[in-house]
């Protein structure tokens, strides 16, 4: 072993590196040190040549011909002895950083370096940005010879594609998709259909007797107009207006997503123009390492600032869609389209990989697969967590607060404003205007959800009409009308109080006869629809609707007026005029029978205790709790009455003058309410001694003793009575004068009528 390494120690004696006078110790303890500098000088160095076949090249240097044929000329095969490589390893040693590369069979290697990082390299990442499958990121291989010319002018094609349908997607979104629905402009449209048309009597459904506004609001599918209103405000309904409603929640979570999408967009373009900038300027060199992988090591100044305008252009378009975006979603008006317009942006970002798989040559591809990833800086960060992962994970949620607090909340109070005036405050009543210009309101009906089953009579028998219709004849559901403009002028027009005189004072049931137009099959069904209730036969089971002020209380005392107690008191039904439905032929029987009762205080003291009167303080009591009706006041009055009986009624004042008079106003309106007065029951409480009515009674008595002449100057008659009116009706009966003329008393005992005329 002593004898091989003798012609070394001499070759190194004779370098100088070892001084002649030192001895053989410490001559190999300097050359062990010398060598062991010169290896650390040379660790790390690795030369990817080898006997074994190589992978077939992927690029080659983007050199002239005579540049690569000096660069193949190096003969490499030496370095297989030992005198081969040293001399190898000087002439590499002598390049230094400068060329690290060897060519084999005209392509350009990379030396890849095994070593630690330098002080100056600390900030470098080993990973970098790696290329995806993207039309941005293929257009790095734009010029490159082993994809072709034509490939490289395809790829441009196909990278300036890309831009033209995002940026046109991005135009459309922004024109026609970010507008607000509820701006300033449809609110007050809203307004003026909510206040000109939603509540106006002409458009009141007379079936089932509810407003337009009222069947809008709670999404009747058989509207016929306003539908467009009818699906904004279904779509407001359905997507609330609180944000932890399902709307909003479902929305934070659609935008939240979208800010991932579009960060991480942002971020692969920004990592890709920063790693472009810190490749090496000169010529586009991209070497091939061991494993086949390619590895950008410079780029022309050309080629390299086109990329960063390339990457400039998708920041622009990921940057401006997302904002459009943010419009998009946050102006979206229902819950399945929030969910396919979040999915539609997202596709408009995926065009460039899908013009990549579909469009881009397999050379390209291969290419693009195998580049290496670039180095770039590494940012800032906190324990092994990257800055740019902070703003990934929290970046998204902190932006979609934000979206939260200067759009979505105001969004949502608009969308809370255009509810409001669809569907705000009362709903179920109508309005018209009278002939001086006055505007006058009613109560309909309040919807239900079974307002399909009040219609029901009407479907049927229209149903009927169309598979069974003849000509000429009625049916059990509908009645034949001989010609078109009877049935527009006559038969639609007809009111509920004309059709009141038509009637007959009998039960339907009771007298079946179709000819009459009273026939109890139609009379039947429609009470049934009316009331929704399929299981009543007879008026008798129609008897608890009588006293309804709805549609099916008017139903059932047009049908059934006998058993509703239309033309007596011993049901005690207060509603008993032809618009509410009880036949003019009753009302007229029951005022035919007022002046039985004489004027006298013993039925007044007496009555209290009377069924009627008991009946009719039930039928006060259930009136004046109803819709349309309600006074508080008249039902306690009631009550009162079946403990005083009549006295309540002149201890009332103004109320118990209401009772007397039959009619009461509602509040703040000149519009009264007609209802049965308690004058036949309690006549001498009314007045009929001339007392006047209760709040207003005077001493009949006092006048009545008056001198004779103070008498006759009072109780002059002037005049006569040309008044064509039924004058029992509104005045008191007081008896007949010498000459047998009937006499009548003003209900305020102010005046007195008399005379064949009256």
């Amino acid at each position: 072993a002593q004898a091989s390494h003798v012609p070394a120690f001499a070759t190194m004696r004779s370098s100088g590196v070892v001084t002649a006078s030192a001895s053989l110790e410490e001559q190999l303890l300097q050359r062990v040190a010398a060598l062991e500098t010169k290896v650390s000088e040379l660790n790390g160095t690795v030369h990817l040549l080898s006997s074994s076949p190589r992978p077939p090249p992927a690029a080659v240097v983007h050199d002239d011909e005579a540049a690569l044929s000096a660069r193949s000329s190096v003969d490499v095969g030496g370095a297989a002895n030992g005198h081969g490589a040293e001399s190898s390893t000087a002439s590499s040693e002598s390049e230094g950083e400068s060329d690290d590369s060897v060519a084999r069979n005209g392509v350009l290697l990379r030396h890849v370096k095994h070593r630690s990082l330098l002080p100056g390299e600390a900030s470098f990442s080993r990973t970098g940005y790696t290329f995806c499958g993207s039309a941005w990121d293929a257009a790095i291989c734009i010029g490159d010879p082993s994809i072709g010319a034509g490939g490289s002018c395809l790829l441009g094609f196909l990278v300036l594609l890309n831009t033209c349908i995002q940026l046109v997607f991005c135009n459309i979104v922004r024109n026609s998709f970010t507008q607000n629905p509820y701006d300033s402009d449809t609110l007050t449209a809203l307004k003026w259909w909510r206040t000109g048309v939603a509540q106006s009597v002409d458009r009141v459904d007379l079936t089932t007797q509810t407003s337009l506004a009222s069947r809008v609001c709670h999404f009747y599918e058989a509207i016929p107009v306003s539908a467009e209103q009818m699906t904004m405000a279904n779509d407001v309904e359905h997507y609330g207006w609180m944000l932890n409603d399902s709307g909003p929640v479902l929305c934070m979570l659609a935008l939240t997503c979208w800010f991932l999408i579009i960060m991480s967009e942002v971020n692969k373009g920004l990592r890709f123009g920063i790693a472009m900038l810190h490749i090496t300027k000169g010529r586009t060199v991209i070497l091939q390492d061991e494993e086949g992988g390619m590895v950008v090591q410079s780029l022309a100044l050309g080629h390299m600032l086109g990329m960063v305008a390339v990457q400039g252009i998708r920041l622009g378009i990921a940057v401006a869609l997302g904002l459009y975006g943010v419009e998009y979603l946050v102006y979206t008006t229902s819950l399945k389209d929030l969910l396919l317009n979040a999915v539609a942006l997202e596709f408009i970002l995926t065009i460039d990989e899908t013009l990549f798989e579909l469009a881009v040559t397999d050379q390209v591809k291969i290419f693009v697969s195998r580049l290496k990833p670039l180095q770039m800086l590494r940012g800032p960060g906190w324990r092994g967590a990257d800055l740019s992962a902070i703003m990934m994970t929290f970046g998204p949620v902190a932006c979609c607060l934000l979206v939260v607090a200067l759009r979505l909340q105001l969004a949502l109070e608009e969308r809370k404003a255009a509810w409001d005036a669809v569907c705000g405050g009362q709903r179920h009543f109508a309005v018209a205007t009278d002939g001086l210009g006055r505007m006058h309101w009613s109560r309909t009906v309040k919807y239900a959800d079974n307002l399909g089953e009040k219609q029901g009579y009407a479907r049927a028998a229209v149903d009927a009409i169309i598979w069974n219709g003849t000509e000429g004849v009625s049916s059990d559901t509908a009645i034949y009308t001989l010609t078109l403009d009877n049935l527009i002028h006559r038969v639609r027009e007809q009111t509920i109080d004309q059709a009141g005189v038509l009637t007959d004072r009998v039960d339907a049931d009771a007298n079946d006869d179709a000819s009459t137009g009273m026939d109890w099959a139609m009379g039947k069904a429609i009470l049934r629809a009316a009331t929704t209730n399929k299981t009543l036969a007879s008026c008798d089971d129609f008897r608890p609707y009588c006293f309804s002020v709805e549609m099916e209380g008017v139903r059932a005392r047009q049908w059934c007026p006998v058993t509703c107690g239309c033309a007596s008191m011993r049901e005690g039904l207060l509603l008993d005029g032809p618009s509410l439905g009880c036949p003019k032929s009753c009302q007229e029987q029951f005022q035919s029978s007022v002046h039985t009762h004489p004027c006298t205080p013993t039925v007044a003291t007496n009555v209290s205790i009377q069924s009627d009167f008991r009946a009719y303080c039930n039928g006060l009591t259930t009136l004046f709790d109803q819709p349309g009706f309600k006074n508080a006041q008249l039902v306690e009055l009631g009550g009162r009455m079946l403990e005083q009986g009549c006295q309540a009624v002149v201890d009332a004042g103004y109320l118990g003058a209401a009772l007397c008079k039959g009619q009461t106003f509602t509040a703040r309106s000149t519009e009264e309410r007609q209802f049965r007065s308690v004058e036949k029951l309690c006549p001498v409480a009314c007045g009929c001694d001339g007392s006047g009515l209760p709040g207003a009674k005077r001493n009949w008595l006092q006048l009545s003793q008056l001198s004779q002449p103070t008498a006759k100057k009072v109780l002059q008659m002037r005049g006569a009575c040309n008044r064509a009116m039924p004058l029992n009706l509104d005045y008191f009966y007081m008896g007949r004068t010498e000459n047998g003329s009937p006499m009548y008393r003003s209900p305020s005992a102010d005046f007195i009528y008399y005379g064949p005329d009256c």
